[in-house]
């Protein structure tokens, strides 16, 4: 049986607009597929840590930012 992974996916929306994200060729899944912030939970980290995280590495903004 396959291991269970648990994931984050943030939608961000800013004047009424979404952003949607290009997945890099150079991840391990959905290599080119648009998408929103997306991430496994890891370190012991609840999932709104984990999407604030995913956040800053994809997009450079911070918590003080959204």
């Amino acid at each position: 049986m396959p291991k269970e992974v648990q994931t984050v996916t943030t939608f961000l929306e800013s004047d009424g607009e979404i952003l949607i994200l290009l997945r890099s060729q150079h991840v391990r899944t959905f290599k080119g597929v648009w998408g929103a912030v997306s991430g496994m939970i890891d370190n012991g980290r609840n999932p709104d840590e984990q999407a604030l995280v995913e956040i800053e590495e994809e997009t450079g903004l911070d918590v003080t930012d959204i």
